[in-house]
Parts: C-alpha cells; structure tokens; sequence
C-alpha cells in the first residue's frame, strides 16, 4: 500500500508543478519519497516522529481552512458575480442504481482504511491496547465533528 500511495504522491507533485507525468518521473518520485521517510525514520527517530506530527497539524489546519472557508461562502461573505448555492437540487442529476450505491458504500469504507494503519504502529507503545481505546474514538471523533 506504501508503493501505490507513494506514486500516487509523485503524480500529484507533478500535476502541481505542471509537469508532464509519466511512468519514469512517477515512480522516480515515489521511491525518493519511501527512501526518505524510511532514512528519517531509520536513523533519526525523534525527527521522525516530529516531522509525522508537523503533517498531521498542518492536515488539520487545511481541514479548518477548508471548513471555516466553507462557511464564509455559505454566509455570502465573498465578493463573487455569482453566490454559491450549493444546497438547491443537490442530487440533480443522480441515480439511484444499485452501482451508485455500491460504489458510495465503498468509498465509505475506503475513507476509514486508514485507521487499520495504526495496527502496524501498535507494536512500538507501551500499552497498546489501552492506547487504542483512547485515541481511535478521539481521533475519529475529532476528524467527524471536522
């Protein structure tokens, strides 16, 4: 999953640069994105984990912006030609087929497959489960209220 995830990675940074994606320059990224995370966390673990918790925050303060800004719009407090109205004939133009409704199912299921990850963590802290116990409800809990 790493792989996948990291070449992935490597065609957004390009798409963010503008430049053209291709399989070499994808995978060229990925594999330096995986050479650097296993090199700081193999041999500078506390930068490692600082490094893990900066992304984290920074993750979190996109989802305000992105939340706080969504608001603001909704309040029409932007100077735009044409107010968002995003709620008038919300499902226009769906259906109700049973492949909608799988494939929404699934990426349902897919938006939590990260939570699984913590399993692979689990062996290096103390208590594991009572660790679990505790921060899996608090940081679903705080990703949904988000």
């Amino acid at each position: 999953m790493l792989g996948s995830n990291s070449v992935v990675f490597g065609e957004y940074i390009l798409t963010a640069a503008r430049v053209d994606v291709n399989r070499f320059n994808q995978r060229a990224i990925g594999i330096a994105c995986i050479t650097s995370a296993f090199l700081i966390h193999g041999l500078a673990l506390k930068w490692g984990l600082r490094l893990q918790n900066l992304l984290g925050t920074i993750k979190v303060i996109i989802l305000l912006i992105i939340i706080i800004g969504g608001f603001v719009a909704l309040g029409g407090h932007v100077k735009l030609d044409e107010k968002p109205d995003n709620f008038t004939n919300a499902f226009q133009g769906t259906t109700g087929s049973a492949y909608g409704v799988v494939t929404a199912l699934y990426n349902v299921i897919w938006s939590y497959i990260g939570y699984s990850n913590a399993n692979y963590a689990l062996s290096e802290t103390k208590n594991p489960a009572r660790t679990l116990k505790i921060a899996g409800p608090l940081a679903l809990g705080g990703v949904a209220v988000l």
